[in-house]
């Protein structure tokens, strides 16, 4: 793999990677290797595997991903961490925190949103937005899974309030709060992950 993005911010980690090639010789534990050989679909094993790699070049020990309601998290040095994870082929991306949330997504630039935006952005936030469908995806994408609810709905429940050049601001309804989101626009791909307002 090769490393793209590594941010350590005040309260979370982001690595982002790119796949040379699935090859790997990566040794799963006996729970994932269960899991692994139990995914029919190649994409979704190289996905699985690289994820814990990515987590063993940070910790420099294997560690084992546990779910709770389909949010994903893990523990290290006996204290829980949140963890967020995205891919986008052949791009693996990973935040962890062990004092707030994490929401990260990546999404590639030139995806054709056109015939969906409907669903997920009003006419005012396109404008905020300066028809950057891609960033307004990812953005809240991001913020969904910081917030951990399955029900939300990108159209109803999150608005984008404002966007620079680096970061963009998505208000959660049901939670009643302003997230911070940090964004990069890496080769072919839009970064997005939850961050503190003072690591702006």
């Amino acid at each position: 793999m090769k490393h793209l993005v590594n941010i350590q911010n005040s309260n979370s980690t982001v690595l982002l990677a790119k796949l040379n090639d699935n090859n790997s010789s990566f040794n799963l534990s006996p729970i994932d290797q269960i899991k692994f050989q139990n995914f029919k679909s190649t994409t979704r094993k190289t996905e699985f595997l690289k994820v814990r790699e990515l987590l063993f070049y940070c910790f420099k020990e294997y560690i084992q991903v546990d779910y709770n309601n389909d949010v994903p998290f893990f523990f290290y040095d006996n204290q829980r961490f949140e963890l967020s994870i995205t891919h986008a082929l052949p791009y693996i991306g990973i935040q962890y925190s062990k004092t707030d949330q994490a929401g990260l997504d990546v999404e590639f630039i030139n995806r054709p949103f056109q015939r969906i935006t409907h669903k997920f952005l009003s006419n005012q936030e396109m404008n905020i937005l300066n028809n950057q469908l891609y960033l307004g995806w990812s953005a809240k994408e991001a913020a969904y899974k910081y917030c951990n609810q399955s029900h939300y709905s990108f159209i109803n429940d999150l608005e984008i309030l404002a966007t620079d050049d680096k970061s963009i601001e998505v208000f959660c309804k049901n939670e009643n709060i302003v997230l911070n989101l940090a964004y990069q626009l890496i080769e072919d791909i839009c970064l997005v992950y939850a961050v503190d307002k003072k690591d702006l």
